[in-house]
């Protein structure tokens, strides 16, 4: 009877521990090693307008939003690795992408073939429609974590999810403004944890309720036009980080001040 109970017991408390240490080692943040003095992430602060050089070495990869970017001619010279329909969680775990030395890529591996040294993420049309904010951002977390580990001295820009037009939100059930908000509050959050920085499309686009001005509309509710492509493309551009003056995070350390 006393092997019998403590069996159990031992059953019992692996139960209870499997469940946290599974929870631990799921969703790892992979901390980006790059470090700018003067631009700490998340945030990146207005100025003057890069040149177009400054994307000769740089990738737009996501979804259809970004296609349309490359649809209106924007960032000519740089590299864009998209597709129609991807979600965070494919972008994290499917092998959607095709490169010279990869019939079956994942997203990180096409990015990285690239070997950029700025990366522009947009993701998460395709989840919010109809998952909740939460584990959209789950997703977005694998999927930073692979690219993070690839690419640990690339510049990385998260671009804050658009929402859609008011009329193209409502054919989604329990979809509403609300839900972008505080996804983009969190992705804000999440793109410091990562060492990396957020660009507030989301507010760029917007309108006050929440919903992508009409505009900036490609007549679909959620795809940008050409005023809506270029007021991004000016925006990115004057959010920019000087590469040349970045080092490894873990070797240069942002200078603190101490009390003697």
């Amino acid at each position: 009877m006393k092997k019998i109970t403590a069996i159990l017991t031992a059953i019992v408390l692996l139960l209870s521990v499997s469940p946290a240490f599974c929870e631990d080692n799921e969703h790892e943040i992979v901390i980006s090693q790059i470090f700018v003095p003067n631009y700490p992430a998340p945030h990146v602060d207005e100025a003057e307008a890069v040149a177009d050089d400054y994307f000769d070495d740089a990738v737009f990869a996501g979804d259809s939003i970004v296609s349309s970017l490359e649809m209106y001619g924007q960032f000519t010279n740089a590299e864009f690795v998209s597709k129609i329909g991807l979600s965070p969680s494919a972008a994290a775990n499917f092998h959607e992408f095709e490169t010279p030395d990869n019939p079956k890529a994942t997203f990180a591996e096409a990015i990285a073939y690239h070997k950029p040294k700025k990366v522009y993420l947009l993701l998460g049309s395709n989840g919010l429609d109809k998952k909740l904010s939460g584990d959209v951002i789950l997703e977005y977390t694998d999927m930073l974590s692979t690219i993070t580990t690839l690419l640990p001295e690339t510049i990385i820009y998260v671009l804050g999810t658009p929402p859609m037009t008011k009329g193209k939100m409502a054919k989604y059930k329990n979809c509403s403004p609300g839900r972008y908000r505080v996804f983009n509050e969190e992705l804000l959050k999440l793109c410091g944890e990562f060492n990396i920085y957020y660009l507030d499309i989301y507010g760029l686009v917007k309108n006050k309720n929440g919903y992508l001005n009409t505009k900036y509309s490609a007549g679909d509710g959620l795809h940008f036009n050409r005023d809506g492509c270029e007021l991004v493309a000016e925006y990115i551009k004057k959010h920019a980080v000087p590469y040349d003056t970045g080092a490894p995070a873990v070797t240069a350390e942002p200078p603190t001040d101490t009390e003697e």
